[in-house]
Order: C-alpha cells, then structure tokens, then sequence
C-alpha cells in the first residue's frame, strides 16, 4: 500500500537536495580543470603527430622528385641532375606551409651511380601551448630509386 507523502518527508527531501548543490559545485570545480588539461594535451598530441607527417610527406615527395630528376632525367634532357637547392625551390618549399623554415633542416644524398637518392628532413617544432617551449625533433627520412 503506497502512502501520501508527508509535508514533513517533503521538507526533508527538499532540504537534501538543497545541500547537494554547493557539493555539485565543487565537484565541477575540482574536475573542469583536469578535462582541459586532458583536452589541451589531446591537441598538442595531434598537432605535433600533424607535424611529423607533414614532415614525412615532404620528405617521400622529395625524394620522388629527386629520383625522377636523377642521372635518367638528365641524360634522356641534356640537363644536370637536381641539386640540393633545386630539391628545396621545387618541392620542400611550396609544399612546406605553416612550418618555419629556419627551424628545417634537409639533407639529400645520392648513391655512387646516381640512381638512388635519401632524402632527411629534420623539424625543430615548439608545441603550440603557452606553458611549454620545449623543443621536439621531427625526423624524417625517404629512400627512392629511379
């Protein structure tokens, strides 16, 4: 059998719910800063994994377009064979947006018959956050053959 509730039993209820906001409140207090920390620290990690295969990209397409320009290239066009500044004005260059480009470094190597070139590419990317100015090395290297 249900009983009708009392005036007594809905002051009660009342005054219970009342107490619970102020622990509400500091709960909330205590958890928002944690989630964006955590937010926060979700992006950088993005970022900086954005970074590495924006890295990683310019590097293979370095590479392609330096293979493709290697000794073949220049022996079927009576040209020379792309150079380290010519890699750089033709392909890290245009394709490198939003990286500083003081903070990357290259390095192009060919093997000894000029068929095979390794592309390095090197990154020194600070975290866009405002309490770290740590420096991260993106590291990037590519391997093509013509």
């Amino acid at each position: 059998m249900l009983h009708a509730p009392t005036i007594e039993s809905m002051r009660t209820h009342k005054r219970m719910r009342n107490s619970r906001r102020g622990a509400t409140a500091v709960e909330f207090a205590i958890v928002l800063p944690i989630v964006l920390l955590l937010l926060i620290g979700l992006c950088v990690i993005q970022l900086g994994t954005f970074r590495y295969n924006q890295i990683a990209s310019l590097a293979q397409e370095s590479a392609r377009w330096a293979s493709v320009h290697g000794k073949e290239f220049a022996n079927q066009f009576d040209s020379a064979i792309a150079t380290k500044e010519d890699i750089f004005n033709q392909v890290i260059q245009p394709r490198a947006k939003g990286l500083d480009l003081s903070k990357l470094e290259y390095d192009i190597v060919w093997d000894e018959n000029r068929k095979m070139v390794t592309v390095t590419l090197r990154y020194a990317w600070i975290p866009e956050t405002f309490f770290s100015q740590q420096v991260i090395s993106c590291t990037a290297v590519s391997l093509c053959t013509y």
